[in-house]
């Protein structure tokens, strides 16, 4: 069963974040904007992961189903990267703020191994 209005949604979502993907890519390079292409990238693997699900298409393809979620968790990071990367005067990133944002997601992935 296609569950009509998540589908709209997230195909609605998907086009604002190619196109915000695409305004980027037009950018120059500059840290932050880096930070930014890899966190709307991400993004865009959760909603395509999501629609794909929502769509129906999951019937198709289920080994597919749910190869979204390991990218799930670092849209936080990527988050943390870029909003670090714009409003913080210091551009350097130590080493136990690096540590500190991905240990979650590096929890999430050895919980998830054995699934």
């Amino acid at each position: 069963m296609v569950n009509l209005f998540p589908t709209v949604i997230y195909s609605c979502m998907m086009g604002m974040t190619i196109f915000a993907l695409l305004d980027v890519f037009n950018r120059p390079k500059e840290r932050q904007n880096v930070f930014l292409k890899g966190l709307l990238l991400l993004l865009l693997m959760h909603l395509g992961g999501e629609l794909f699900i929502y769509s129906g298409a999951y019937v198709y393809a289920p080994a597919l189903a749910g190869v979204q979620l390991p990218f799930r968790v670092l849209l936080g990071p990527a988050l943390y990267f870029y909003a670090h990367a714009t409003m913080s005067p210091n551009k350097a990133i130590d080493k136990r703020s690096c540590a500190l944002a991905l240990s979650g997601p590096i929890i999430v992935l050895l919980v998830m191994l054995p699934f």
